[in-house]
């Protein structure tokens, strides 16, 4: 009864559209032009690819530039040091371009880049938007935007996938558990999967914190225990871990004389890990697999990630080739790692020289790179364990957007650089 109230009783899409248009009332022209590059497409894609309707969310992305722009030509917003930013973005891409032309194998290579620099660009656009106007930029309304994306995943991945749904409020790891259970290990099995839920609810803390200054603490603990639990209940492993990370860098990064509130909630962390741990290790696909056979025998990714290092063995220095990577004989896969999937496709030169442009922009504005920590750690947890680079080039779109700081002030004081070196 209390699961078919939550979950099953509420048409899922039309929530998702009556929220959609709530916060594009409620938030301002900045923060809508942000969610269009980002957000909305994916939200509204999502309405769309339910109805049958596909391609037309990402046009959204389009328009957000298109409103981007003309709000600059006239006058209305600023994205500081573009040139920088843009200038250490094209040269990674333009590596990876010449480390596919210049290698052969497949016809999957192109595709990749195409995809790679797209995304890399759209999110270099919107996070050097957002940095650039961080004060007019309510961060907490883009992380609650995620959050609800995330519920409504949830919800409609119950009804999508033919699951039964949760048992009660406390069965954790439940979508995981019933996915296999009814559905098998296929990911063309399900439409809904886990872990792109896992990551939304995540990827909203991580917005959320970018405006945590250290005062609402409340605020802050609502929004990372909504986001904690929409990740368990996923039961996808890189949420989970990665949302225990991020509780663990939040209580770190008090300010200095809260001795008391960090204790507080490190005792309560604790104590929720004696908790949850063993739920997890209990249910099956979880931790079990993990802590019986090793994270490369039962991470259910070992035969990816061996392949790319054996790849990489064959010609360490530049690599197979950008987008050459190869699995099970077979090309269009990706080594589920970032790191081996730059030294499996560009080589030992190829990482290098990914790790100094990204060097750069963090040397030059390492004072603010506190503020975006968060959003930070959440997108390089995901790339070291799910997707391509092509969905990963976010990682570097975020760091060279840094520069977007440097006419402008530190909004988020809790987050002292002296305070992590």
């Amino acid at each position: 009864m209390l699961a078919d109230m939550f979950f099953m009783s509420l048409p899922v899409q039309a929530v998702l559209l009556l929220m959609l248009a709530f916060f594009i009332v409620r938030c301002n022209l900045y923060e809508n032009i942000f969610l269009l590059l980002l957000y909305y497409p994916v939200a509204f894609g999502f309405i769309l690819n339910a109805r049958g309707i596909f391609g037309l969310g990402g046009a959204l992305s389009l328009v957000g530039m298109a409103i981007l722009f003309w709000w600059m030509l006239k006058g209305g917003n600023k994205l500081n040091n573009f040139w920088k930013t843009s200038l250490l973005f094209c040269l990674l891409i333009i590596w990876f371009g010449l480390s596919a032309l210049t290698t052969v194998g497949g016809t999957f290579a192109m595709s990749k880049w195409g995809r790679t620099a797209l995304n890399g660009f759209t999110a270099l656009l919107a996070f050097s938007f957002l940095f650039s106007n961080l004060k007019k930029i309510d961060t907490v309304k883009l992380g609650l935007c995620y959050l609800v994306y995330s519920a409504c995943l949830l919800r409609w991945a119950i009804q999508i996938n033919g699951i039964p749904g949760p048992s009660g409020l406390f069965d954790i790891a439940f979508l995981r558990f019933q996915t296999i259970q009814f559905l098998g290990y296929e990911p063309q099995s399900f439409h809904v999967d886990y872990q792109n839920l896992g990551f939304y609810c995540v990827l909203g803390s991580g917005y959320a914190l970018i405006a945590d200054d250290g005062k609402s603490v409340l605020r802050s603990s609502i929004i990372i225990l909504l986001s904690t639990v929409m990740a368990l209940y996923s039961g996808s492993r890189q949420a989970i871990i990665t949302m225990f990370t991020v509780i663990l860098l939040w209580i770190f990064m008090f300010r200095k004389g809260r001795f008391f509130i960090k204790l507080l909630f490190s005792m309560a962390f604790v104590a929720g890990l004696f908790y949850v741990v063993p739920l997890l290790i209990e249910r099956e696909g979880v931790l079990n697999s993990v802590v019986s056979y090793g994270y490369l025998d039962g991470g259910g990714r070992g035969e990816w990630l061996s392949s790319g290092i054996e790849q990489f063995k064959m010609n360490p220095l530049t690599g197979v080739g950008f987008g050459r990577y190869r699995v099970f004989g077979r090309y269009g896969s990706y080594p589920h790692n970032i790191i081996i999937e730059l030294l499996c496709e560009t080589g030992i030169y190829g990482l290098l020289f990914a790790v100094a442009l990204s060097s750069v922009s963090i040397w030059k504005c390492k004072k603010h790179f506190p503020v975006v920590l968060f959003i930070f750690w959440v997108f390089l947890m995901r790339s070291m364990a799910s997707d391509s680079l092509a969905a990963n080039i976010t990682l570097f779109s975020i760091i060279f957007s840094l520069f977007a700081f440097e006419s402008g002030p530190v909004r988020n004081k809790v987050l002292l650089w002296r305070e992590l070196s």
